[in-house]
């Protein structure tokens, strides 16, 4: 399963993402058959809970497995650095 390209194609469908990263254990090569996969993205305009309900589900439909979906425009601090320090661009719209 290409995770990077698969996720791409799903998030750059969505226009009010500016640029999206995968992280934690898939691109620290200790992903396992039941972990996550996380993804953050940056948002030019907000998402409803629906809209980001139904684009997690529609991830986690596509990799068969559950997915962390973080929008880096409400994480924490701490959490914006771990993401930033070890991650993969998926791709940016940003001009």
């Amino acid at each position: 399963m290409d995770i990077i390209k698969k996720a791409r194609e799903i998030l750059q469908q969505n226009k009010a993402i500016v640029f999206a990263y995968v992280f934690g254990s898939y691109v620290q090569k200790k992903i396992r058959k039941d972990s996550d996969i996380d993804l953050a993205i940056y948002l030019e305009d907000e998402l409803g809970t629906y809209e980001y309900l139904e684009l997690k589900m529609l991830l986690s439909e596509a990799f068969n497995r559950e997915v962390d979906l973080v929008i880096l425009n409400k994480a924490t601090p701490l959490l914006k650095y771990e993401i930033y320090k070890n991650n993969i661009l998926l791709f940016s719209n940003d001009k």
